[in-house]
């Protein structure tokens, strides 16, 4: 009496007959805690990475630099070290924040940008404050070419199997 499984009642004698489809379909608790973990790391993987690199001062703290009063070191207390400071001359500072999102693998989008550029006179004392948020950014498009090479792209199965029977031994003698 192995193998069968209860089909139907017949006056309350169980009525043997082959495991029905659905009977198979059933997953163990292990099976389905197993599927469920799983599936939660699936979809923790895709949620986004919010990123938020660089500094950029609060308006309380902005208020506080007066023009033409404050120099540099007192920038430096109020604001703390800039991001940057202008490559030609160090009469500008910059403090630069930024937010990206990205998901999984794909490429950061930009969600959020600030910089605030700190201007000095010639003597170190600040001249002017100038605010740029994401909008005022101008897109570059960097030069996409490639430098030809010598020699010629290798394949996936080229790479992996290239320097098969190509080593050498100890003394520089080709191995066995």
């Amino acid at each position: 009496m192995g193998g069968g499984a209860i089909v139907a009642e017949n006056d309350g004698v169980p009525i043997l007959g082959p495991p029905l489809a659905h009977d198979h379909m059933r997953l163990n608790p292990r099976t389905q805690l197993l599927l469920a973990v799983t599936l939660l790391f699936a979809v923790a993987a895709c949620a986004p990475t919010i990123d938020t690199r660089g500094y950029v001062p609060n308006k309380t703290l902005i208020a506080q630099v007066k023009t033409g009063i404050d120099d540099r070191l007192a920038v430096s207390r109020v604001l703390g070290s800039p991001s940057t400071i202008a490559t030609f001359s160090d009469e500008t500072w910059y403090y630069v924040s930024r937010r990206t999102e990205q998901f999984a693998f794909f490429d950061a989008k930009i969600l959020d940008q600030s910089v605030l550029a700190v201007d000095f006179d010639q003597r170190g004392f600040v001249s002017g404050l100038r605010r740029y948020a994401l909008e005022d950014g101008r897109i570059i498009d960097p030069v996409t070419r490639e430098t030809p090479t010598l020699g010629r792209e290798l394949g996936f199965i080229e790479q992996l199997f290239g320097n098969v029977g190509r080593f050498t031994g100890s003394a520089g003698q080709p191995g066995p």
